[in-house]
């Protein structure tokens, strides 16, 4: 199963274990259900294009090697992105380039891949032979420019590449943790700002100012797995270490200071921000989507 946000927070589509993608309306909760993958609880992955007119898919499946779907929103016509079938062992992490004709293709068992969405030829390969990148920690920058990328082996190193050639531009520094974790998140707060978060448990979020390298480090505790406010200001953390206290957190990134806790009973499998900071929203292990609004202070949804 998985989820993402409308980029201006107004619907979300949601991959449901039956197979089907649903598209919720953010404020009346009315459903359109469109074609998706084949049914069962599998790691999956759902992801908006930039223009909002296409909503990418791609499960695990059963025997493992979906391909990557592509949705028209409008039509509910689907298609194919050609050889796109992802890798043994491999749990889908779905990212467009900025203009839409790109798509990531990830892998554990080579290199992971971007795609021209239309043809499925391969635009740049993330590394090479054992030097691969880590395919869930990988970011392209607002402007479509840069590439954030985690290296897998030597595990943690956080390279700047160019979007059109791939070619390292800057290694920001070490990101340690487990490479292959979903817990580990490299993502945007503008063209000049990078935010990761270290895997497993317990992190230090850190702030890289691409342009010289200087990084500042949060004082922020990671309980599962997270995601960033735009901008950076706070980030959301699902708790999963102490199960009379499951929930999602807002805490501030600069001090950890929990801001807001939303408790529920069942574990959130996949959380998520829309782009304009306007939602939150959780996908909880029972299928249940929750949905937060930001009023007033965009790091506090009510």
């Amino acid at each position: 199963m998985g989820i993402d946000l409308h980029p201006r927070g107004t619907a979300i589509a949601a991959l449901l274990d039956d197979g089907t993608l649903a598209v919720y309306d953010a404020a009346t909760g009315d459903v359109r259900d469109m074609a998706g993958c084949r049914a069962g609880r599998y790691p999956a992955d759902v992801a908006w294009s930039p223009d909002v007119a296409r909503i990418a898919v791609q499960c695990s499946g059963p025997c493992r090697g979906e391909p990557i779907l592509v949705l028209e929103v409008e039509s509910g016509e689907v298609h194919e992105v050609p050889s796109s079938t992802g890798g043994a062992g491999t749990g889908p992490y779905l990212g467009w380039s900025s203009d839409g004709q790109a798509i990531l293709l990830t892998r554990l068992d080579v290199c992971s891949s971007i795609l021209e969405v239309a043809s499925g030829k391969v635009q740049m390969t993330l590394g090479e032979g054992h030097s691969c990148y880590d395919p869930y920690a990988i970011a392209w920058s607002p402007d479509g420019r840069s590439i954030a990328a985690l290296t897998r082996n030597p595990a943690g190193r956080l390279d700047l590449l160019d979007a059109r050639t791939g070619r390292v531009l800057r290694t920001l520094g070490e990101v340690r943790g487990m490479p292959g974790s979903l817990s580990v998140l490299a993502a945007w707060a503008s063209d000049d700002e990078l935010l990761t978060a270290e895997a497993q448990h317990y992190t230090r979020p850190t702030r890289w100012n691409v342009r010289s390298g200087a990084s500042i480090v949060g004082q922020g505790k990671d309980l599962g797995g997270n995601a960033y406010a735009p901008g950076g200001a706070c980030y959301a953390t699902d708790d999963l270490l102490c199960c009379a206290n499951r929930g999602v957190e807002l805490r501030e990134w600069e001090t950890g200071q929990v801001l807001h806790f939303a408790r529920y009973e069942e574990e959130f499998w996949h959380i998520t921000w829309s782009p304009d900071g306007g939602r939150l929203a959780a996908l909880a292990q029972d299928g249940t989507i929750v949905v937060w609004k930001a009023e007033g202070e965009p790091c506090v949804p009510k």
